[in-house]
Parts: C-alpha cells; structure tokens; sequence
C-alpha cells in the first residue's frame, strides 16, 4: 500500500464527522466528511472541476479518478472485477465464500492497456478482457478455465485502430462467441468477431458498419444480445440522435435513428427474448429537464421515450448502469452530476420507489466514474465503484443486495482493494 494511502486510512477515523473505515466498510451515514473530501452545493472537491449552472454543483472534470470498474459474472455465486492500475490490468473476484486474492490487494493480469478494460463471459470458467494500448490497437486476455492466455502478464495483439476517445464495447451470445465494436478514425462504427476457432473478418482487421446521417459520435457503442445470434447496437451523435443497427443471424439491418437528447450518455439491456431496453442521459448540464429516458423494445415496436427524471431537482442524473436477473426484471443503479448514487428497480409492472424517485445509495458519498453492476442470480446484485483520495490513489467499493438487504448497509460500502491512476 502507498504510503501516503496509508497514512490517510490511519487518518480517517480520527477526523470528526469524517467517513469512518471500520474493518473493511465505509460508514457514509455522516454527511459532513472530510473537507475537501465531499462536495455539495457550496464546496469544492480538491479533484474537480465545479461548474454551479443554475445553482446546482456538477462535476465537469473527472481527470486523474481513478479507472472505472468493469464486472462479469460466469454464473452463481461468482462475480469477477476489473480495472487498471497504471497500464497493468488488475482483477479481483468472489469465488463464493471469499474475495480474492485476499486482504486489499488485486491480481495483476496484462500490462499495456490504456483504456479501462472491458470484460465478458460466454459460459463457466470463461473470462475476457478487452482494451486500447497507447497506439489505439486493441488488445485482448482471456482465462480458459485453468490459466490467463496468452500469458498471465501479456496481452494479445487483435489489431485495428479505434479512436481512443470512445469507450469500446464488447458482447457474447453464446459459447465460443465474442462481438467486439468501437468507434473508428473515421467515426464509422468498427466491428471484429470471434466465431469459436478465429477473429474475423480476417486477423488484424475491423469491418466497418458504416454510421448515419450528418453527425458525428457523441458516444462509443453499446451493445445487447437478446438471444443466439443476435445484436443491437447503439451509437449517441452531437445532434443529439440515437442510432441503432443489429445482426439477425444473417445480415446487419440498416441504420435507423431516434430523436433524443443533446450529449447523450447509454445504456442498454435485455431481460429476455425480443425486450431492450435503452436508458440515455445527457452529458450536459443544460438537459435538467429530460435529465432520464427510457424506450424499450416490446418484440414488435419501440415505445415512446419515458421520462424518468427525478422529482427532486438535487437528483439530475449522469449515466447509470442496468442489469436484470429474471424475466420483467431491471434493477438500475444512478450516478449524479453531484456524484452521489441513487437506486430503482422494475419489479413487473412498477418502478420502485416510483419512477421519479429513488433510493439513496451513497448518502454524502461523491463518486466521480460511472458505477459497475452485475447479477450472478436472481435476487442479487453487486456493484462496484472507484473512490479517489487523490488524484493517483484509489480505493475500490462494493456494496451488494443479497436477496433480503444490503450488504454492508442501504448507504454503506464494503472497502475491496486500493490503486493507482
């Protein structure tokens, strides 16, 4: 552990209405934390830029925070975590009885990465992980069940070249199945495929999909599979549209577009057989008024956009995180412009608490990346999130529904390792 890391855990318990490490748990029930620490309406965080647009605090800088999370699950009672330190891949993962490796400390894995590594899994005893190196080439690592290939500390070189400003994306719909997409020098959507023996369309090389109409990405893909041999993918563009393309076993349809928000933020999910559903938020601060939507996909038609932005003006939500563990089932997870989390799920045939409100998850609790969620069965959840002390030391959070509460607490998180930017 960093020295400095060190010292300000030791430090922590000391301070009055500071956040209190117990054991491994954060205890945020304390709304005044440690100055500079914690921001609200009239302070500013040491780690960010502050813009108050119409008196509201939102965080317009998140550089230096800390890598987000990515978690995959192969099946029950197993979850596995991912992010960077440094340009080194780091792994953590409950094996259902305990976090490992043990202790704080992560497993290295691959090092050349530098953007946050992206995980999947097709089936049990399958992971992997995929990125950018510092010439935009995309890499890949994968555990087979029995060992890290092609090596434990080396990433293999798939090719290409993705512009590093978009995030890339990766799916499976079945074994021995990999999808991968990312946003071109061009800005046309790139894809590559791995179909149980090769990476096509040829190694080395991506297929371009193409883009539509006159603007340009706003966001890197996001991708969902429904089902054997099917993809969606969305794509966010500066007019503030939402393009969407998918496989259908055969052929990738053509392009057809939604009107949204400007600067729009995605998220897509599928709880079963012919059901997306598509969140978007808004990346700008002056979207307060269609801060959430929601559309979904019924097998025949797309809804209408729902507006789900919270009734309280304090909650204007960045980006959130879907998940689902049974059929009609969604459970959501909320990041706002003033960091904090917030909580809703779909049980069926309503929104809990409502469907303009929200569970708080972080009560004081600023967090600066957009949170991680996974479901290994039905009826839990685990998600994940990075917190700063400073702009080179991290801690990583976790805080999971366990079927009847939240572990360790509604607004409490349980304190897994520590890195480095």
């Amino acid at each position: 552990m960093a020295p400095l890391l060190r010292i300000l855990i030791q430090w922590l318990p000391s301070l009055p209405g500071s956040i209190r490490s117990t054991n491994n748990f954060w205890d945020t029930s304390v709304k005044d934390v440690i100055p500079g620490f914690h921001t609200n309406n009239k302070q500013q965080h040491i780690f960010e830029e502050v813009d108050n647009t119409n008196g509201k605090s939102h965080i317009t800088s998140t550089a230096g925070l800390g890598h987000p999370i990515s978690s995959v699950s192969w099946g029950v009672n197993r979850v596995d975590a991912f992010s960077l330190n440094g340009n080194t891949v780091v792994h953590k993962f409950w094996d259902g009885s305990q976090w490992l490796p043990s202790g704080r400390d992560l497993e290295k894995l691959g090092v050349g990465l530098d953007s946050p590594p992206v995980a999947v899994s097709w089936g049990a005893d399958r992971l992997d992980i995929f990125g950018l190196d510092d010439n935009n080439v995309l890499k890949h690592q994968y555990f087979d069940g029995t060992a890290w290939q092609p090596k434990y500390d080396e990433l293999e070189n798939l090719g290409g070249s993705c512009d590093p400003e978009y995030p890339i994306a990766a799916n499976t719909w079945g074994p021995n199945r990999l999808d991968l997409f990312c946003i071109g020098p061009e800005g046309d959507l790139l894809h590559q495929y791995y179909d149980g023996h090769q990476w096509q369309p040829e190694a080395g090389a991506l297929e371009s999909l193409g883009f539509t109409k006159d603007g340009l990405p706003d966001t890197g893909p996001s991708v969902v599979s429904w089902g054997l041999n099917r993809l969606d993918v969305f794509v966010g563009d500066d007019m503030g549209l939402i393009h969407h393309i998918y496989w259908d076993g055969s052929s990738w349809s053509k392009w057809e577009s939604f009107e949204c928000v400007s600067q729009p933020r995605l998220t897509v999910n599928s709880w079963g057989e012919n059901r997306i559903d598509l969140f978007v938020t808004s990346d700008s601060p002056a979207s307060y008024e269609a801060t959430l939507r929601h559309m979904y996909w019924d097998g025949s038609q797309w809804s209408g956009w729902e507006d789900m932005t919270g009734r309280d003006d304090d909650v204007v939500i960045r980006d959130v995180s879907a998940t689902s563990w049974l059929p009609n089932r969604i459970d959501i997870v909320a990041r706002a412009f003033n960091g904090e989390l917030y909580y809703k799920a779909w049980n069926g045939s309503n929104w809990s608490p409502d469907i303009k409100e929200w569970y708080p998850k972080s009560s004081g609790l600023n967090f600066y990346q957009k949170p991680s969620m996974v479901a290994w069965g039905p009826n839990r959840l685990d998600i994940f999130e990075v917190f700063p002390f400073t702009r080179t030391n991290s801690v990583w959070l976790h805080q999971a529904w366990t079927g009847n509460d939240w572990y360790p607490s509604s607004t409490g998180w349980e304190n897994l390792a520590q890195t480095q930017a």
